[in-house]
């Protein structure tokens, strides 16, 4: 995995190789602390590890090739060497402690038990999610 700017002029972690869904691309190391940060992943129900390079380069994407199972990171799809891996922070997240607007469908990004905002069916739908989806059935 290698560290670079992605097409929003941010840090992003990449794949240096492919990976097949199921796969695990990296392990959740560092420091478990009481409260979520701006870096930290949860990890379970109450549980949020403060995430180490190259982990605390990856991003979230509505529609994202990886997802958090515990300590791992597991690949949702194919994935091939170049590809920039993402994941969605709604789905592990009970609360982002620093919500923000989404640059692939312009929705708040707060977290599963946050859920979307009333009016925000509009980005659900550009991120291809129904106006009704409820972030805890990612």
């Amino acid at each position: 995995m290698v560290v670079k700017m992605n097409g929003h002029r941010m840090k992003g972690l990449f794949a240096t190789r492919s990976y097949r869904p199921g796969d695990r691309v990296v392990r959740v190391e560092g420091e478990v602390v009481p409260k979520p940060t701006r870096w930290t992943v949860q990890v379970a129900p109450g549980v949020h590890v403060d995430a180490k390079a190259p982990l605390a380069f990856m991003n979230h994407h509505c529609r994202p090739n990886c997802q958090v199972v515990g300590y791992e990171v597991r690949a949702l799809s194919p994935i091939r060497s170049g590809d920039e891996l993402t994941f969605d922070y709604n789905a592990s997240e009970d609360e982002l402690a620093e919500p923000f607007r989404c640059s692939c469908c312009n929705r708040l990004i707060r977290g599963r038990l946050a859920g979307p905002v009333a009016g925000e069916a509009e980005g659900l739908a550009q991120a291809g999610r129904p106006a009704s989806w409820d972030a805890t059935q990612s």
